[in-house]
C-alpha cells in the first residue's frame, strides 16, 4: 500500500484538532447547565474576592472562600473572569472548564506528535494519527468528568493545561534553534509559573521536564543540564513562588498537610488501595463515585497487595527509564503526577478523588497506545491500531456523556453518590440539602439523621437539620441541633445565625442577641445578623445601637426591604413620622408583597391624619396576608374612627379569632358595644379583658362608666 502523500498528512494534521474539539464538546454537551455543587458554593457562590477586579482581591482569596481557591491566585482569577462575564450563572463556568479541557487536549496532541518527531519517527502521517488517537482517548475518558464537569476542580484541569503547555514549549524549544527556540523556552517557563499559582500538583513540572529532556532529547541528565541549564534553572525558580504561596496558606485550613486529621502512614496505606482503584477505572470505567468521603485503610495487610503491585510497576518504569525508553518516562510521570496528592502528604477531606487522575491518565493512555502500536507494527497491520483507537474513543465518549448525566441536578448527583457510598456522611448531608431544596423535607430529615448516626459531630448535618426544623416551626428541636452544630464547629456562621433566630422565636431575646453578635464577629458581612439584631434592639428601645446595626446592614444590602422596614420602626419610635413613612414606602417599593410594611405605612399615615391613604395601605396588608392580626386591628381602629362601629366590631372579632389574647382588640370591641348602647355586652367584654389582664386601666375605666350608666 502506498504511503500517504505529504498533502494528505497535512490535511490530517489540521483536521484532527478540530475533530478532537468537536468530540469533547459533544461528550460534555449535557453538562453546560449543571448546578454548582459541594465546594463550588464556597469557591464560587460565596467567594466575595471574585466579585471585583479593582482592588485585586482575587490575588489573595481569603480563607472563607474555601481551600479550593485559597493560595491559588490564577485559579481564583479564572473564577473572577467568569463572574465578570456572567456573575453566578453556572453556564459560563462550565463552558470555561470545557474550553480548558479542549485546549489541554490539543496540547497533548501537539506534545505527543512533536515528541515522536524528536524520537526520529519518519512517518509523520502515522505519528499524527497516533497522537490524535491517544489525545481522543484521554480527552473522552469518563474518568475526566470529575475534573471537567465539577466546576471547582478546574484547579486540576487548569494546572494540567499549564503543565502540558510547559512540556509543549519544551518540545518546541529543544527542536528549534536561536531566537525561536528561546521564545518557546520562555513560554514554557511562563506556563510553569502560572501553573504553580494554580495548584500545588504543578510542583513536579520541573522534574518532568528534566526527565523529558533526558529521554527524548539529550539522552542523559548531564547532557540535558549542559544543553539547557538556563531553561531548567528558570523552571526550578518557579518553586520559590509555589513555596511562598504554600507558606501563605499553611495546611490549607487543616484540610491538607502533615498536621491534618489523617496521619501520613494511614494516608499512604489508603493510597496503596486508591491508586490501583484509579487504574481499574482507567481500564474499566464503571462505578465512578463523585465523593468517596474520608475513606482510610487502617491495616497494612489491606494495603500490601496494592503496594506490591505499585512497587512492581515502579521498578519496571525505572528499568525502562534507565534504558531511555518512552515507556519509562510515562511510568515515572504517572507516579510523579500523583505524588503530590497520593503519597504521604495527607489530603484529609478527600483521601480518594477521581479528579486526581486528570493528567496521570495521559500516561496510562499513552502506554496502552504504545503497546497497541507496537503490536500492530509487529503483525504488519498498521490500520489495526487506528481502528481500535477510533472505536475505543467513541465508546469512552459515550460513557463520558452517560456519566455526565448524573451531574445534571444536585439531587441526581447525590443520589448516585449515596447509592454507591451509603456510609459517606458528607454525601448523606448533601443529599439532604438537595431533597430539602426539592421540597421533600421528610426525606431530607431522614438523610440528616442518617448522617448524624454515621458521624455524630457532623456540624453541617446538625446545622441543616436545625434550619429545616426551624422553618417547620419545631423550635425546641431546632435549638438542640443548632447547639450541636455550634459545639462541633464554633465558627459555623449559618448555625450561629439560625440559633439566634430560633432563640428569638422561643422568646429568649437576650440569648438570641448574643448569637447574632457572635455571627457578626465571625462574619462582619452578615447583613442578616445585623438586621435581626437591629430589629430586636428597636423592640427594646435601644435605638442608637439599633440604628448603627441597621445602617451597617443597609450598606451591605441596600435592596433588602426588611432593613428599610425596621429603620421605619426605629424612626417611628423617635417620633420622626416623615422619615419613617419614607422608609416604609421604600420597603413596599422594593417588595410590594411585604404586608408588614404596608401595615406600618398605614399606621403611620393614620397618625398623621391621612385616613383615606391609611385605610388603603391597611387593606392592602390584609389582602396580602389575611392572617395578620395587627392589620385587622388597625382596620378596626380606622373604621371606629369613621364611626362605622358594626364594621369595626367585625374587624376586632377577626383579630380575636386570629389572636384570642389580643387585649387591646377586646377592649376596643367593648368600646364599640358601649357607644352603640349595648352596655351589658360591653360590661361582659371588659370583664373578659380584666380576666386576661387584671388591672388593665382602659378596661377598668370603661367598665366603671358602663356600670354608672346602668346605675350600678
Amino acid at each position: 500500500m502506498a504511503a500517504p502523500t505529504r498533502s494528505a498528512s497535512a490535511r490530517v494534521r489540521y483536521w484532527l484538532p478540530l475533530i478532537l474539539v468537536v468530540l469533547v464538546g459533544l461528550a460534555w454537551s449535557n453538562t453546560l447547565y449543571a448546578p454548582f455543587v459541594l465546594d463550588d458554593h464556597s469557591s464560587v457562590v460565596g467567594n466575595a474576592s471574585i466579585r471585583e477586579f479593582a482592588p485585586l482581591r482575587w490575588l489573595l482569596p481569603p480563607a472563607s472562600a474555601g481551600e479550593t481557591v485559597s493560595g491559588r491566585p490564577v485559579l481564583n482569577l479564572s473564577f473572577a473572569l467568569n463572574y465578570a462575564c456572567g456573575e453566578l450563572a453556572p453556564f459560563g463556568y462550565h463552558v470555561t472548564n470545557l474550553a480548558i479541557h479542549a485546549v489541554a487536549t490539543l496540547l497533548l496532541f501537539g506534545t505527543v506528535r512533536r515528541t515522536l518527531a524528536l524520537r526520529g519517527g519518519g512517518d509523520r502521517f502515522a505519528a499524527t494519527l497516533f497522537a490524535g488517537a491517544a489525545a481522543a482517548c484521554w480527552a473522552l475518558h469518563p474518568l475526566q468528568t470529575g475534573a471537567v464537569t465539577y466546576v471547582s476542580q478546574r484547579a486540576e484541569s487548569l494546572a494540567g493545561l499549564f503543565l502540558l503547555l510547559t512540556l509543549y514549549g519544551v518540545s518546541r524549544a529543544v527542536s528549534a534553534d536561536g531566537r525561536h527556540g528561546r521564545g518557546w523556552a520562555v513560554a514554557a517557563v511562563v506556563a510553569c509559573f502560572l501553573g504553580m499559582a494554580t495548584k500545588e500538583t504543578m510542583v513536579m513540572a520541573p522534574l518532568l521536564v528534566l526527565l523529558y529532556d533526558r529521554v527524548f532529547a539529550a539522552g542523559t541528565f548531564a547532557g540535558a543540564l549542559r544543553a539547557r541549564w538556563r531553561l531548567h534553572g528558570a523552571l526550578a525558580v518557579c518553586w520559590l513562588m509555589l513555596a511562598a504561596l504554600v507558606w501563605s496558606n499553611p495546611g490549607r485550613g487543616g484540610s491538607a498537610g502533615f498536621g491534618s486529621a489523617v496521619d501520613s502512614w494511614t494516608y499512604l496505606q489508603t493510597q496503596a488501595v486508591a491508586i490501583p482503584h484509579y487504574l481499574r477505572l482507567a481500564f474499566w470505567p464503571t462505578g465512578q463515585v463523585f465523593d468517596y468521603g474520608v475513606v482510610t485503610v487502617g491495616s497494612w495487610k489491606q494495603a500490601l497487595p496494592g503496594l506490591l503491585v505499585l512497587a512492581a510497576v515502579g521498578v519496571a518504569a525505572l528499568w525502562a527509564l534507565w534504558r531511555n525508553r518512552a515507556e519509562g518516562f510515562l511510568g515515572i510521570a504517572f507516579f510523579l503526577l500523583l505524588a503530590p496528592s497520593s503519597s504521604i502528604v495527607p489530603v484529609a477531606t478527600q483521601t480518594i478523588a477521581e479528579h486526581r487522575m486528570y493528567l496521570p491518565l495521559a500516561a496510562v493512555v499513552l502506554l496502552v497506545a504504545t503497546l497497541v502500536a507496537h503490536l500492530a507494527v509487529a503483525r504488519r497491520r498498521p490500520g489495526m491500531s487506528a481502528c481500535v483507537a477510533a472505536g475505543v474513543a467513541l465508546m469512552l465518549g459515550g460513557l463520558a456523556w452517560q456519566r455526565n448525566e448524573v451531574y445534571r441536578t444536585d439531587l441526581s448527583l447525590w443520589q448516585d453518590t449515596v447509592a454507591k457510598r451509603p456510609d459517606n456522611p458528607r454525601a448523606r448531608n448533601n443529599l439532604g440539602v438537595a431533597l430539602a431544596a426539592a421540597g421533600r423535607e421528610a426525606e431530607a430529615v431522614e438523610q440528616y439523621d442518617r448522617c448524624i448516626e454515621l458521624q455524630p459531630m457532623h456540624a453541617y448535618a446538625h446545622s441543616n437539620l436545625g434550619a429545616l426544623l426551624l422553618s417547620g416551626g419545631r423550635h425546641v428541636d431546632a435549638e438542640v441541633h443548632l447547639r450541636a452544630a455550634c459545639a462541633a464547629d464554633p465558627n459555623l456562621v449559618d448555625a450561629r445565625f439560625n440559633l439566634g433566630q430560633t432563640l428569638s422565636k422561643l422568646g429568649r431575646e437576650d440569648e438570641a442577641a448574643d448569637q447574632y453578635r457572635a455571627t457578626l464577629k465571625l462574619d462582619p458581612s452578615a447583613y442578616d445578623a445585623a438586621l435581626n439584631l437591629g430589629a430586636l434592639l428597636v423592640g427594646r428601645n435601644r435605638l442608637d445601637e439599633a440604628e448603627r446595626l441597621l445602617r451597617r446592614a443597609l450598606e451591605l444590602a441596600p435592596s433588602v426591604p426588611e432593613i428599610h422596614y425596621h429603620l421605619g420602626r426605629l424612626y417611628e419610635r423617635r417620633g420622626d413620622s416623615h422619615r419613617s413613612e419614607a422608609c416604609y414606602r421604600e420597603a413596599t417599593r422594593l417588595r410590594p408583597g411585604l404586608a408588614a410594611a404596608h401595615l406600618a405605612l398605614g399606621n403611620c399615615l393614620a397618625v398623621r391624619g391621612a385616613t383615606a391613604a391609611a385605610e388603603a395601605s391597611v387593606r392592602e396588608a390584609i389582602r396580602l396576608d389575611c392572617s395578620l392580626a395587627e392589620a385587622h386591628f388597625s382596620n378596626g381602629n380606622i373604621l371606629a374612627g369613621k364611626r362605622l362601629y358594626a364594621d369595626a366590631e367585625a374587624a376586632y372579632a377577626e383579630v380575636l379569632r386570629l389572636d384570642p389574647s389580643h387585649v387591646q382588640a377586646r377592649t376596643n370591641l367593648g368600646n364599640c358595644k358601649m357607644v352603640t348602647g349595648r352596655l351589658r355586652e360591653a360590661i361582659a367584654t371588659y370583664e373578659e379583658v380584666l380576666r386576661l389582664r387584671p388591672g388593665e386601666p382602659t378596661a377598668l375605666r370603661n367598665l366603671a362608666l358602663a356600670r354608672e350608666y346602668l346605675g350600678e
